[in-house]
């Protein structure tokens, strides 16, 4: 027995269905990546300042939200949480299809709708997490690894569907989004409900109280609070970067569209496709922290290969062994932190490890806006891959301590 919960079928029918809702999220949320961007940079004609601007408008809502996020699905229900997410994002991207049929399209409108999803992303994140424990605790490691995959494997073929904007038109491929999103409910009343804690958290000292009850826990736990420092330097360092200074750097140096677009991000779920598959083949990895940090050492070479400007095939090849690491890096962290967190504050914790990646997107998309624009998109690049590698010397240097720590006698 582990956590109150029968052992004796590690991965079974409720991973299955587990996997078949995150299915119906990522792929839209590939999709949502493609066409916010292309919109920004293609349709638009923005300036790179303007278009960190609007990305960082859709990841500021995890800096406020996460901690909520977290604790209303532990009191009020993991499946409840996704139903609200689920009808909203259906009727949000109908919604934009009809916005764009009207032809009055513009940045101020794409800015209210940034926040918009930037809420529904952050609010069905620590619900989701949480529930992956309940479905995949018998074999977290593999349960991680293929959960990577398959949100991946699916953000991969959201951005191929998004890049059929050139032959259907935006608004035909929001409608396509919109259905997806409504499909995403037929799994939820297949998942387990989880442990409530309502009544619990009513004996609490309020909602502050149970809303810092994550970042205590983090912080109380040396391994955890490593990880979420690395988890923000990742934030900060490599989202602007792919999100804000990709599509840039593909419509700037290599005058690509809308479908050049989709290649760039379709590129990096690829490999993190590939390399979670590895890792549910091989099963646990002893030494997860020190595989995570390695991974993020391989991603800052290649921001910086970017930098260099190489041939567009060569870059697309780059972003693939970027999301390679990228799916060592998610896999490990996703593990670690549902491993460390408490049956009762579960989502709160892994709603810290969402606001340490997600809250730290806001700035990083800012910043690289305004770097590219200043100094060039290839400056922004150089410079993130050498502070990662700055990160990454000062976290290796950490675990060699505790290596030396462990084995003295």
């Amino acid at each position: 027995m582990q956590d109150g919960h029968d052992t004796a079928h590690p991965l079974g029918a409720p991973y299955a269905w587990f996997i078949a809702s995150g299915a119906s999220w990522y792929t839209i949320w590939g999709m949502q990546q493609v066409i916010f961007s292309w919109l920004l940079v293609g349709v638009l004609q923005e300036d790179p300042a303007r278009v960190g601007s609007a990305q960082m408008l859709m990841a500021l809502p995890a800096l406020f939200l996460m901690p909520l996020a977290g604790c209303l699905a532990d009191r009020f229900g993991r499946r409840r949480v996704l139903l609200v997410v689920h009808v909203l994002s259906a009727g949000v991207a109908a919604a934009t299809a009809g916005w764009l049929m009207s032809g009055r399209l513009t940045l101020g409108g794409l800015l209210v709708l940034a926040p918009i999803w930037g809420s529904l992303m952050s609010v069905q994140f620590p619900a989701r997490e949480a529930i992956l424990f309940d479905v995949a605790h018998a074999d977290l490691a593999r349960g991680s690894a293929g959960t990577t995959l398959a949100q991946f494997a699916f953000l991969a073929v959201g951005n191929a569907l998004a890049a059929l904007t050139t032959q259907f038109g935006t608004p035909m491929v929001l409608a396509g989004q919109s259905l997806l999103a409504a499909l995403g409910i037929l799994p939820l009343p297949k998942l387990p409900r989880g442990a409530s804690t309502r009544t619990a958290s009513r004996t609490e000292a309020g909602w502050g109280a149970t809303l810092l009850e994550g970042l205590r826990t983090v912080a109380s736990i040396p391994n955890l609070r490593l990880l979420a420092i690395l988890t923000v330097a990742n934030g900060l360092l490599f989202l602007g970067p792919y999100f804000v200074a990709g599509p840039i750097l593909v419509r700037d140096v290599y005058g690509g569209g809308a479908g050049d677009v989709g290649l760039f991000f379709m590129m990096f779920p690829l490999g993190t496709g590939l390399s979670s598959a590895l890792l549910v083949l091989r099963g646990r990895i002893e030494n997860g922290l020190a595989a995570l940090v390695a991974a993020l050492g391989l991603g800052a070479a290649c921001v910086l290969a970017i930098a260099l400007e190489p041939a567009f095939e060569i870059v697309l090849g780059i972003v693939f062994v970027w999301g390679c690491a990228g799916g060592v890096f998610i896999t490990m962290g996703r593990t670690l932190f549902l491993e460390g967190a408490p049956a009762s504050h579960r989502a709160r914790v892994v709603s810290v490890q969402g606001m340490a990646l997600m809250g730290s997107a806001p700035l990083s998309h800012l910043l690289t806006g305004l770097v590219a624009e200043a100094f060039g998109v290839a400056t922004a690049f150089r410079g993130a891959g050498l502070a990662m590698l700055g990160i990454v010397a000062l976290a290796c240097l950490r675990l060699r301590r505790d290596a030396k720590t462990t084995a003295a006698p």
